[in-house]
């Protein structure tokens, strides 16, 4: 995982992907934050990372000024490799905290667990062939997570049918190969 922009950038962390996790390419990923840089000014934000797999989305979100990035991901190898990579970063403890668990649920407990709490950037790519994250969209608009000026950014399979919830708009979306990526904000 190498980090495209930022205080970590051009460092590469060299840990083995978990098995069968699929990172985010550096072409993508440097395409979908200056597509943000359009949206949202990274300086102080707080950030969810769910389906983090490798983490590098947090990380850069971390890179380009970020407060906070909750990395959720239910395989306990995933939370190893965040943990090791976090480490290699020097990315301070209060920076960050991961949550071994089903991305639906935590968007849904959020709320619950962090009453006070908004977040001004969610990016969510879920394997593809589970096809939650049109629930991951839906709840994190309904439950109220996101500020009224955050984004979400949802990468999913092209092809996917993703349903925008009442009072959201999709302000960007790109396709890269077999993926496809949407940028959600409230209207």
């Amino acid at each position: 995982m190498r980090i495209v922009s930022g205080i970590y950038r051009g460092r590469t962390f060299k840990g083995k992907a978990p098995a069968g996790v699929r990172p985010t390419q550096d072409a993508m990923r440097e395409t979908i934050f200056n597509i943000l840089r359009n949206y949202i000014d990274f300086e102080g934000i707080r950030c969810a990372d769910i389906c983090s797999g490798t983490g590098a989305m947090g990380f850069e979100a971390l890179s380009r000024g970020a407060e906070f990035v909750y990395f959720v991901d239910k395989s306990r190898q995933s939370m190893d490799y965040l943990k090791q990579a976090a480490g290699y970063f020097n990315v301070p403890a209060d920076a960050y905290k991961c949550f071994q668990k089903d991305a639906v649920s935590f968007v849904k407990t959020f709320k619950d667990n962090f009453p006070n709490e908004k977040l001004d950037l969610l990016i969510t790519d879920p394997p593809y062939a589970c096809n939650i994250a049109c629930e991951v969209v839906q709840f994190s608009f309904e439950n109220e997570i996101i500020s009224d000026e955050g984004i979400l950014v949802a990468e999913y399979g092209k092809g996917t049918h993703m349903v925008c919830p009442e009072g959201i708009e999709i302000v960007a979306e790109r396709i890269f190969a077999a993926a496809q990526v949407s940028f959600f904000r409230k209207i």
